[in-house]
């Protein structure tokens, strides 16, 4: 595993406002884990790349979405915000309308120890992907 990523993760568990279940290393230095926030569970993934910087991607599990008309929504809201603020939505099975969330956040290598800037980018990514139908 790539030292910068050790040492995230290493910051990552010492954050009290999440429960990491799991962690998993990648063949490219990568390492994805499980995170438990306020009782709901999400997935993220921490990337060393361009010599500098440190990638945080946080996907929500599957959500689920009732009608018709919340998916047509779903589709605009997906594209402004692949624009506006770097949300993804995915559609993961439109028969059982169930739909995947993802966001990204950037920070330099020598802020990987800075747990209030950890902290605070994964919070941002969950409240800004979680969707409100």
């Amino acid at each position: 595993m790539n030292e910068f990523v050790l040492d995230a993760k290493n910051t990552l568990e010492k954050i009290s406002s999440f429960k990491c279940a799991s962690f998993k290393k990648l063949s490219d230095g990568s390492l994805i884990f499980q995170l438990d926030f306020e009782g709901d569970q999400f997935f993220g993934m921490f990337k060393h790349f361009l010599d500098e910087y440190l990638l945080i991607n946080i996907t929500n599990p599957i959500t689920y979405i009732d009608d018709e008309e919340a998916i047509v929504n779903f589709e605009i809201a997906n594209d402004f915000n692949k624009k506006a603020i770097g949300v993804k939505g995915v559609i993961a099975d439109l028969e059982k309308k169930q739909v995947m969330f993802s966001r990204e956040e950037i920070v330099r290598i020598k802020d990987r120890f800075n747990k209030d800037l950890i902290d605070e980018r994964i919070k941002f990514s969950i409240s800004v992907m979680t969707p409100t139908y």
